[in-house]
């Protein structure tokens, strides 16, 4: 996550903690049930995005943007397929997910 993505004066978090899964955004480090999940860095970003917005949906371009760097005019699979890797890494089931929720048409939502 960028620094420069914070609104002044919230203050940040340095810790997600959730059921079965705990993120500890300082050391860069993922727990999913006491066991530590290895993540590419791609993959803790986009996850340490959506797990600090839980409940909120957040579309497939503004992931793009916030996580990548870029905007993009075109349909790119790029969050997709990342989704798809940190699901199997940390979701207790992958085809059906505790954590990270697909909204068809729109992009992902955390549940936490």
């Amino acid at each position: 996550l960028r620094r420069s993505e914070t609104v002044p004066g919230e203050q940040v978090k340095e810790r997600f903690e959730f059921p079965g899964l705990s993120i500890d955004l300082r050391r860069r480090q993922v727990y999913h049930d006491d066991q530590e999940v290895q993540l590419t860095l791609t993959e803790f970003n986009l996850l340490a995005l959506l797990a600090s917005r839980p409940g909120q949906v957040m579309s497939r371009a503004e992931l793009l943007r916030r996580v990548w760097g870029y905007e993009v005019e075109i349909e790119t699979r790029t969050v997709d397929a990342h989704v798809y890797r940190l699901r199997r890494k940390i979701e207790p089931s992958a085809e059906h997910p505790t954590y990270i929720h697909s909204v068809p048409g729109i992009g992902y939502r955390f549940a936490g």
